[in-house]
């Protein structure tokens, strides 16, 4: 444990992942999906784990519509989440899935969106701690996990998605991602997609129980 395997053919998500959370964690877990698109992922996810608890959080409020993301059968917030409680300005993109609250080269339009902190909304009881946390949003990882606040070496699993490359302006890469966590979490697998990485991380404490 501890160390950075590479996980070959393809990112470790889906069927694959939910596995791994049964493994260490068992069969009822709490996830949030942070970035959650159309919810294929976490259809895939709770495939395997049906009893797991998900609440999940797509900022984009064309693709939350498209999707029907409100009529699943977990709950779904059309929230950007971040370091900050207010409103931010969410730069869509044509290609829907590189839409960031961060400006990058080409945006097609830019919304204002509600944006939330994690912890808040776990203080003020709309969301129980998690377990288990996913993080796609194109270059604000380090900020949602900034709103994790005192709640971070709580969570169990982190599954990221990091870029050692600057894709939006003022992104926070995948050392700065690292240096925040690595006091709680290790490494377990990760996959180098050029410049792009998705990794999982287990709770260090899990590690020497």
């Amino acid at each position: 444990m501890g160390t950075s395997v590479v996980v070959n053919g393809g990112t470790f998500w889906g069927d694959q992942f939910a596995r791994l959370v049964q493994d260490h964690i068992g069969t009822n877990p709490v996830l949030f999906e942070i970035g959650a698109f159309d919810g294929k992922d976490v259809d895939l996810f709770l495939e395997v784990l049906p009893r797991a608890k998900v609440f999940a959080f797509e900022a984009s409020p064309d693709t939350f519509m498209a999707h029907k993301l409100g009529k699943r059968k977990y709950r779904a917030f059309n929230v950007a989440i971040g370091e900050r409680d207010g409103t931010a300005d969410f730069h869509e993109s044509k290609d829907r899935p590189t839409s960031s609250l961060l400006p990058g080269e080409h945006p097609w339009k830019t919304v204002k969106v509600p944006i939330c902190r994690l912890d808040t909304l776990i203080k003020e009881g709309t969301l129980p701690v998690p377990s288990v946390i996913k993080i796609d949003t194109e270059g604000y990882t380090y900020q949602v996990l900034e709103g994790l606040g005192e709640y971070l070496p709580r969570v169990e699993v982190l599954y990221l998605e990091t870029e050692d490359k600057q894709y939006w302006k003022g992104q926070k890469l995948h050392d700065d991602v690292v240096k925040l966590i690595e006091p709680y979490f290790s490494c377990l697998t990760l996959h180098d997609n050029n410049h792009q990485f998705d990794s999982i991380w287990l709770q260090k404490r899990r590690e020497s129980a």
